[in-house]
């Protein structure tokens, strides 16, 4: 798909710098403006890609008098290389990069002020996933540490400004043309099943896709944390910005919710 994802060319350049401006609007924010008071700040990066939201909330940071300690965590070696280089090209020091599933941070056991999730990555979690997440940063987060999901209402945009499509042309140009089908349901998960296609080179993968609201990530955050909030940096539909979550309630091991259920671990009809 393309993603632009890369904080050193092109669009990926320009939503550096339109993160950089909604990351001040977080930083203040009473709860991250408090930790960042204290001049230093531990952030743990999830779904981190090449970077470009740790390397934002850095920036924004040090423009606030508040140096950030960035650990960078994503599956994609190829993306955590080229995060390598953008930290130390873009921010002048050594990045911390790990290969690490984001439901399993608390394997790193070791505490974080914050934990980030930037650049609508929730769709890529299932209700299940997305609980397992949750509880994963509330264990390694200080018991004052905030997790932050940034994310737009995928709900009111895709059922009611766009409506579902079965078919849809994600890109084309001039030596490419990729296109997504549906490809199916598992009402289990919640997750529609997409279908990606690259007509030019013939390549395909399928997606599992939840379609979250703000509210359901908040009400999700809520399990997990003693409070939570909603800063919107968007207001046009289909708005956008952060899922706030402080004091980690640590009701449950993630050992606890690590094995999957009975409705998920027996074949359906």
């Amino acid at each position: 798909m393309k993603w632009p994802d890369d904080p050193r060319v092109g669009r990926g350049r320009v939503r550096l710098e339109r993160a950089v401006e909604r990351f001040k609007r977080l930083l203040a924010h009473e709860w991250v403006k408090e930790l960042a008071s204290r001049g230093k700040l531990r952030v743990l990066e999830v779904c981190a890609g090449r970077g470009l939201g740790g390397i934002a909330f850095a920036k924004a940071a040090a423009e606030a008098g508040c140096e950030v300690e960035l650990t960078l965590t994503d599956l994609r070696e190829d993306a955590l290389r080229d995060a390598r280089e953008a930290v130390k090209e873009l921010l002048g020091k050594e990045a911390r990069v790990l290969k690490l599933d984001a439901l399993k941070v608390h394997e790193l056991e070791e505490t974080f002020d914050l934990v980030l999730m930037y650049g609508f990555s929730t769709p890529h979690f299932d209700p299940w996933a997305y609980a397992r997440f949750l509880n994963a940063s509330s264990a390694v987060l200080a018991d004052d540490g905030v997790v932050v999901v940034n994310e737009h209402d995928w709900r009111y945009w895709v059922f009611y400004l766009v409506g579902f499509k079965e078919f849809i042309a994600e890109r084309v140009s001039g030596d490419e043309v990729v296109v997504s089908v549906h490809a199916g349901y598992d009402y289990a998960k919640g997750v529609f099943k997409r279908r990606v296609i690259d007509l030019c080179l013939g390549r395909k993968a399928e997606l599992d896709l939840f379609f979250w609201g703000l509210a359901e990530l908040a009400v999700f955050a809520w399990l997990f944390f003693k409070d939570v909030d909603l800063l919107i940096t968007d207001q046009m539909p289909p708005y956008a910005g952060f899922v706030l979550g402080k004091w980690p309630r640590r009701k449950f091991r993630p050992e606890e919710l690590a094995a999957q259920p009975k409705a998920l671990r027996e074949p359906r009809e």
